[in-house]
């Protein structure tokens, strides 16, 4: 008997016995880890104190298998603590029998099972994220054999997963890639990640499928790679899209090309033969002849600065972006000196804060600035203009950089209107420029994945909003 006790008390498993009225009668130390309840504090109550509400009717339909003579084993439920938190358990219930066979209660192992069944949990919902992922996730051995198959990959490739499992992984890699898996194998057995590597694969029909591949080494729990998985992203779409663009692109310039000369040209010879009348004919020409002229090459310089506008405007829409780690300061600086004559003619001061590190292209968010600071120096009032350039984190990854002034102002009903090509607010003889300026500055701002907006000033001037992606982490 004191055998048993030992083994009882030193037992990993939470040991009680409870009576015919599901009485506990005894307790046993791991019983107190499990539960929280000491042996004094258990023992004698009734043990519905460590059954949750819910469960309530289960326990009495297993006591009752119980007082039947059966016995229930490694029944899966959920037991209440002392501090209110619930516990997940498997549990073995045998009757308790009195000498002459009477069932006088029953004994109970409990055994704790919350991380297995957490982990269980959490494999099934893993499972259920990789089934529903509309990328291609599959795995395969140091020997190169399929080892899963995601739902997926049967739609991209074409193979049932009863298909593909237990098969080589070369039957989906084209003859000419061969060489370029062995590479790609051989970095991920030496424990490196490959990421958004771009190639081909074979599907079941033959066809070569063009993907964006990523792979990782599938380690053991003491970090042994048994093989790798990898995620295959279909990419056909995108590289149509890509070709697309690329037409796009191409008609684009032709038609930079055709307004280059086609539209430019014959404005330079308007302008030159207005010239040449007007040389020509010096003083013979009245006043009425002399302002025909001035007007005939006024609009012919205009009309010039309209096309190079819409040049510049097009031109941005085909560049390419060069994004790299950029301090806004020193776009701010460098604007600010290039705009130097234009400032102090005007008798403005520029006060520039604390501005962040963006990730984009340094030469258009240069453009972008000098759009905006220009702006702000152009539409002053007859105050000399303040303009004031800062920045502010949006919480979500992003800056937003605002120039401010103490300007004529903008009516918030042309808010919009601003932002469209060659559209102006106010009479040319009163503001220089072609109405492009604003909209090349929001394209910059888009082409950054961003926006640019207004928003009035209670003391009268502009403000204009634009956000930026913040500089990536170079942890």
């Amino acid at each position: 008997m004191a055998l048993l006790d030992a083994i009882i008390s030193s037992s990993d498993d939470a040991i009680y016995t409870k009576s015919r009225d599901a009485t506990i009668t005894s307790w046993n130390p791991a019983a107190e880890r499990l539960y929280g309840y000491t042996a004094e504090e258990a023992v004698g109550k009734p043990v519905a104190m460590i059954v949750p509400p819910a469960r309530a009717g289960e326990d009495v339909m297993v006591l009752g298998r119980i007082l039947r003579g059966e016995r229930v084993e490694h029944y899966e439920t959920e037991r209440l603590r002392k501090d209110g938190r619930i516990v997940r358990v498997s549990l073995t219930v045998s009757p308790l029998r009195e000498g002459d066979g009477t069932i006088s209660g029953a004994s109970i192992i409990a055994r704790d099972i919350t991380d297995r069944h957490a982990a269980d949990e959490g494999r099934a919902l893993l499972a259920a994220i990789v089934d529903a992922s509309d990328d291609a996730i599959y795995a395969k051995s140091r020997a190169g054999v399929l080892t899963t198959w995601n739902a997926a990959a049967e739609r991209l490739y074409g193979y049932t997963a009863e298909e593909a499992i237990g098969r080589p992984v070369a039957m989906l890699i084209p003859e000419h890639r061969t060489g370029e898996d062995t590479v790609v194998l051989a970095r991920i057995l030496g424990g490196e990640r490959v990421e958004h590597f771009e190639t081909e694969r074979r599907a079941k029909d033959w066809s070569l499928v063009h993907v964006s591949v990523s792979a990782s080494p599938v380690r053991t729990s003491d970090g042994t790679i048994i093989g790798a998985s990898i995620v295959a992203r279909d990419i056909r779409q995108r590289m149509a899209d890509d070709a697309e663009r690329a037409r796009y692109l191409a008609m684009l310039e032709d038609y930079n090309a055709i307004i280059a000369h086609d539209l430019t040209e014959p404005l330079r010879t308007i302008d030159g033969f207005a010239e040449w009348l007007e040389v020509r004919g010096g003083d013979s020409l009245d006043g009425r002849a002399k302002e025909g002229i001035a007007q005939i090459r006024a609009a012919a310089r205009r009309m010039h600065g309209l096309v190079e506008g819409l040049r510049q405007y097009a031109r941005l829409g085909a560049a390419e972006l060069h994004p790299q780690r950029v301090a806004l300061a020193d776009v701010v600086e460098e604007t600010v000196a290039a705009l130097r004559e234009r400032i102090s003619e005007a008798g403005a001061e520029v006060h520039v804060g604390e501005l962040p590190e963006i990730e984009g292209d340094p030469v258009l968010l240069g453009q972008l600035m000098q759009n905006l600071i220009s702006n702000a120096v152009k539409f002053r009032g007859e105050a000399a203009p303040e303009i004031s350039v800062g920045a502010y984190p949006d919480g979500v990854g992003r800056w937003v950089v605002h120039v401010d002034d103490n300007g004529i102002g903008l009516a918030p009903a042309a808010a919009d209107q601003v932002f469209g090509l060659y559209q102006r607010l106010h009479p040319r003889e009163h503001y220089e420029g072609e109405g492009v300026g604003m909209p090349i500055a929001r394209q910059i701002a888009e082409r950054h994945g961003g926006r640019l907006w207004y928003e009035p000033c209670e003391a009268g001037g502009t403000r204009f909003c634009v956000s930026l992606p913040a500089a990536r982490s170079t942890a």
